[in-house]
């Protein structure tokens, strides 16, 4: 009886300590795996204000308990143009999962300018934001167009991505899926998104 007794008391101890299950980060697919940065010190996202529909002044606060992807373009970055019809598409696939995509354009015309784009290329997902003046884009340190940046649930900075990519195409996709999921657990979701 003693042994059994010796030998629970050494087990449980070990139940109690078992290391939590690793997470070997976010799924870094062919587009992803050699410009995806994930952010080694964390941070909260600037809260540098930025223009929404009919001027209303937002800042990513605004946005909170929603995995953001912010894209900052600009109508004549050529490969910007390229890359809205993805984003826009993303936004249409993950927006009830709790992702909301913040294209902020650097174009200096505003609104009038960005709603035309929008008109010619039919997109129809995104919103409308705008960063005439580059202060926001300077806030978060944008060194080229275009450039996203994954802010989590709670405000955190999580990863940057500078060029290009194909945000629908199932590498974006698991990408942006696996910070909501990590949001979801993490109870940071809004709710009504599943």
């Amino acid at each position: 009886m003693r042994t059994k007794l010796f030998a629970v008391c050494l087990v449980l101890p070990a139940l109690f300590a078992l290391p939590a299950v690793a997470d070997d980060g976010p799924p870094l697919g062919e587009q992803f795996r050699h410009s995806f940065q994930t952010l080694a010190e964390l941070a909260p996202a600037p809260d540098t204000a930025f223009a929404g529909a009919d001027g209303v002044e937002l800042t990513m606060a605004d946005f909170e308990g929603q995995v953001l992807l912010v894209n900052f373009w600009a109508t004549w970055c050529a490969p910007c143009v390229r890359e809205m019809p993805s984003l826009d598409r993303l936004q249409a696939k993950l927006s009830d999962e709790g992702l909301k995509v913040l294209t902020v354009s650097n174009d200096r015309g505003g609104e009038p300018v960005i709603r035309r784009f929008y008109e010619e290329l039919s997109l129809q997902n995104l919103g409308v934001y705008s960063d005439a003046k580059n202060r926001l884009a300077a806030a978060f340190g944008v060194r080229g167009l275009p450039t996203s940046y994954v802010i989590g649930a709670d405000g955190t900075l999580l990863g940057i991505f500078e060029g290009h990519a194909e945000w629908d195409e199932p590498d974006g996709v698991a990408l942006m899926r696996y910070y909501l999921d990590k949001a979801r657990s993490a109870g940071q979701l809004e709710a009504g998104a599943s």
